[in-house]
């Protein structure tokens, strides 16, 4: 939609650093939030097919109706898409409703449990899950939703818990996955301290010997459609060593997190994503189901500064500085497939 490269860069650059402009309390503050989250939704429904890797083939399964011809989708996409023909809506705004599905359940977990609501924001932008939206939006909105749903179970409320993980269920089969995991994950108080930072740091020394072993497990996913990961990710050949510079300040963010011994529910599932990214990351496209955990980690971060004993501690300096670097890196880089825009 933008002509100038540099307009886009500054677009992009300037997504971030909005919501730290935030970090003052004002009386609008929840306004100012929904405001941007209409911003993020116009950006994702304005972009042209050619951004994001699965964007045209998308449109071509809503234009040409092949989300009736094939088992390729899950049925939540061939509802919308019927929903949006019989509408006669055009692609864009197919693409704001997919947006709105994955930032409104995202915006109502982090006014819920967020300690630093700008915080969170200014990691979801940097860490790369918004930018996520536009390659895989069945999976992004099925991680909104599941975040939503493990909220509502912590509030004990089960009717919306059970609707909000059908929901998730029904974007994407492999948050089925999830829930098991987390049963584990509720459990990893009981392993000391000293335990989980021997692992952290074990699994991000010898991670990356497992890929080929990780691969082969795939083949055996249940899903047909989902076992293909394993191909996918041997075509790829990752560069092994960026990945591992990548997982070492990864996990050096984690260390600094978990370091002062303060384990909540939320710093449990943010360490386990860590340390199955230092497993599972190096099998591009596997990768991906480790994203419904890592998405907590824009609420545990924030949860563990607001702890801090001074506001501009050594964490929250390392948080900031890492991840707009990393971010700025990834723009130039073009990582995730959306520059120019």
């Amino acid at each position: 939609m933008f002509d100038s490269p540099l307009l886009v860069f500054v677009i992009y650059l300037s997504l971030p650093l909005i919501f730290l402009l935030n970090a003052r309390k004002t009386t609008k503050k929840k306004f100012f939030y929904w405001l941007s989250c209409a911003f993020l939704v116009w950006l994702a429904a304005s972009r042209t097919i050619e951004i994001g890797s699965d964007t045209v083939s998308y449109h071509e399964s809503y234009d040409y109706k092949t989300y009736l011809l094939t088992s390729q989708f899950e049925l939540s996409w061939i509802v919308i898409c019927t929903f949006g023909n019989w509408m006669q809506w055009s692609f864009h705004n197919l693409l704001a409703l997919m947006s709105l599905l994955t930032l409104v359940p995202l915006y109502m977990v982090i006014f819920k449990v967020s300690k630093r609501p700008y915080i969170s924001l200014f990691l979801y932008i940097t860490t790369g899950f918004y930018f996520l939206s536009f390659n895989i939006m069945r999976q992004t909105i099925a991680i909104s939703f599941f975040a939503l749903a493990v909220v509502y179970f912590w509030e004990k409320s089960y009717m919306k818990t059970t609707f909000s993980a059908l929901i998730a269920v029904a974007f994407h089969y492999t948050c089925l996955l999830m829930f098991p995991i987390l049963f584990f994950i509720s459990h990893l108080n009981r392993f000391s301290h000293r335990f989980k930072v021997n692992l952290l740091f074990l699994t991000l020394g010898t991670g990356f010997l497992f890929s080929n072993v990780v691969n082969w497990l795939m083949s055996f996913l249940p899903f047909e459609k989902y076992a293909v990961y394993s191909d996918y990710a041997v075509d790829k050949n990752a560069n092994i060593l960026a990945l591992f510079l990548v997982n070492v300040l990864v996990n050096m963010q984690c260390y600094l997190c978990i370091r002062e011994r303060k384990w909540t529910v939320l710093t449990n599932i943010y360490y386990a994503s860590v340390v199955l990214v230092n497993i599972f990351g190096y099998n591009i496209g596997i990768n991906r189901f480790i994203y419904y955990l890592s998405v907590f980690s824009i609420l545990a971060i924030p949860e563990i500064i607001a702890g801090q004993k001074y506001r501009y501690s050594n964490l929250a300096v390392y948080v900031v500085f890492y991840n707009l670097f990393f971010y700025i890196f990834s723009i130039l880089r073009n990582t995730s497939g959306v520059f120019p825009y």
